[in-house]
């Protein structure tokens, strides 16, 4: 089954202040090799790790 992960996942995923359980329970999602990101969804993730 192909997965289309929103902003908000990778947001949760990589914010240092998420709890860990919520982290681990979007693991599988983030890290499945067949999720797919929509283009506008890619933008935001570029975006803002151009400003870390």
């Amino acid at each position: 089954m192909t997965l289309l992960l929103d902003t908000s996942l990778w947001i949760d995923f990589t914010r240092a202040r998420s709890p860990a359980s919520l982290k681990q329970f979007i693991a599988p999602f983030v890290l499945d090799p067949e999720a797919h990101l929509a283009e506008p969804v890619r933008f935001e993730l570029l975006r803002s790790a151009a400003r870390c």
